[in-house]
């Protein structure tokens, strides 16, 4: 890690879910690429999923019993075979797991897979003093170009999985952010569906083990806004964007499914 990740690690743990600035150059791999290793408390709404001890990718809390990923992170898996692991810098080890009773796809995804989200419903809630950051939700469509994220996961440090020594961490990584309109105009290779948003980070960016990992922005420490969900378009590609599930395009489905009158526990 250079300096330049350093001091990433520094603002993100002394302050809960600071933005982080889009880092000038990278050090090494193509992984959340250029990351910086942060902590769990500050960024607790993230999540990692796994069936057995194989990461899938990552997801976020989006509720205390509800956990927002891709689509393709679980797609062919019985929900019986998912196991989320809450509250931890670990995708293997630590906090708390959690089983999955209910796996919804969105309905599209089926016959169009742009439409890559996947809602789970965990067996218990999470308490709320691991759940601290859970992220407000997007509320309209991306438009922001050139505005500044977080994305936090547990994938892969390196693209040669023989470096990948000390298992899934999780990592931050600053991003800057462009409508798909803006992606398909000035990057020549980018088709990006009116659905979905890119993000780049100076030759960085995800990769294996982080589809389904959260973008999110905030404002003001503690109130962050879930802008998007990894796709895994562009995996491990650190010099095209990587592509995002614009979130506030599907509030209304989101809510519809996790909406209920149960007061989450404090305890």
């Amino acid at each position: 890690m250079n300096m330049y990740s350093g001091l990433i690690v520094l603002l993100s743990l002394a302050v809960p879910c600071l933005l982080v600035p889009l880092p000038k150059e990278h050090s090494r791999g193509i992984a959340i690429v250029n990351p910086g290793h942060t902590d769990i408390r500050t960024h607790s709404y993230t999540v990692a999923i796994l069936t057995g001890m194989d990461l899938l990718g990552g997801g976020v809390l989006v509720k205390q019993n509800w956990v927002l990923t891709a689509a393709s992170v679980v797609h062919g898996f019985k929900k019986e075979d998912i196991v989320v692991r809450v509250g931890s810098n670990s995708g293997y080890y630590g906090g708390h797991l959690r089983n999955v009773s209910r796996v919804i796809e969105y309905p599209d995804y089926s016959t169009n897979q742009s439409y890559n989200l996947a809602l789970l419903k965990l067996d218990r809630p999470v308490f709320y003093r691991v759940a601290a950051h859970i992220s407000y939700l997007a509320r309209v469509p991306f438009q922001d170009d050139r505005s500044y994220g977080n994305l936090t996961g547990y994938g892969q440090e390196t693209y040669d999985v023989t470096e990948y020594t000390n298992g899934p961490q999780l990592q931050i990584i600053g991003m800057e952010l462009y409508s798909s309109s803006y992606c398909n105009h000035n990057f020549w290779s980018m088709s990006v569906p009116n659905i979905q948003f890119c993000a780049d980070a100076n030759n960085s960016g995800p990769c294996f083990g982080d589809v389904g990992d959260p973008l999110v922005k905030c404002v003001r420490p503690s109130q962050c806004e879930l802008l998007g969900i990894y796709t895994g378009v562009n995996i491990c590609q650190y010099d095209t964007p990587s592509t995002y599930m614009d979130i506030g395009q599907f509030y209304g489905w989101i809510q519809e499914n996790i909406a209920s009158k149960r007061k989450w526990s404090r305890t």
